[in-house]
């Protein structure tokens, strides 16, 4: 069983995520608030971070690229999802690993999990 970290404001959209997440066996941490996710990330110590960009008063883009910068969390997978699909072109920049478009297919969120957690 694999940790993962999901940080969303969109509350259906985290719950969504998280219902299918952890029907693939996995244990999910959910957070609508950003500032207590990001805070978890080394309390969890997840697997994956799933991250989207746009939250209430940050960029995910700027979260990933603090995570990205922390020794002891540096090495976690983050995948980064928002409705803006322009947003995959600072993937390099910001250090997130994927990007997934919303809204997503159910077997595409999961392949992409599978494939990120397997690496």
């Amino acid at each position: 069983m694999k940790r993962i970290l999901v940080i969303d404001t969109d509350i259906d959209n985290l719950t969504t995520v998280e219902l299918i997440l952890s029907a693939q066996g996995h244990k999910v941490h959910s957070h609508s608030k950003w500032r207590r996710g990001f805070f978890q990330i080394e309390v969890v110590k997840p697997s994956l971070i799933i991250l989207e960009v746009f939250l209430d008063t940050a960029d995910g883009r700027n979260l990933a690229k603090q995570i990205k910068h922390k020794q002891p969390i540096k090495h976690i997978p983050i995948l980064l999802f928002s409705s803006d699909h322009t947003v995959k072109e600072s993937l390099k920049e910001c250090g997130a690993n994927e990007f997934l478009g919303k809204p997503f297919k159910i077997d595409h969120l999961v392949e992409t999990v599978k494939r990120m957690i397997a690496a």
